[in-house]
């Protein structure tokens, strides 16, 4: 039987709007870019998708567990007071 695939841990940048967004998938992160534009998550739903820079791997092959304890101390961490990340 194949492994699984683990998580891969990502982000994507919104200059515009000083928003990060932060998530997870098992899929490969460059089907993210078409996977994002069909069924974008509700924390980005305004976003002007052509505001997005290029997803950037954070971490990879995580466990589910670990990759939700990632984001969610991932998205505390304070670049500057103008900047929100996303989870």
């Amino acid at each position: 039987m194949p492994k699984q695939r683990g998580y891969t841990v990502f982000e994507i940048v919104n200059e515009q709007r000083h928003e990060i967004y932060v998530g997870a998938t098992r899929d490969p992160i460059s089907q993210m870019p078409d996977a994002i534009r069909r069924r974008r998550p509700k924390s980005i739903k305004d976003w002007d998708l052509d505001d997005m820079k290029p997803i950037r791997s954070i971490e990879v092959n995580m466990g589910e567990k670990d990759a939700r304890d990632f984001i969610g101390n991932y998205v505390k961490i304070a670049m500057s007071k103008a900047w929100h990340f996303l989870p």
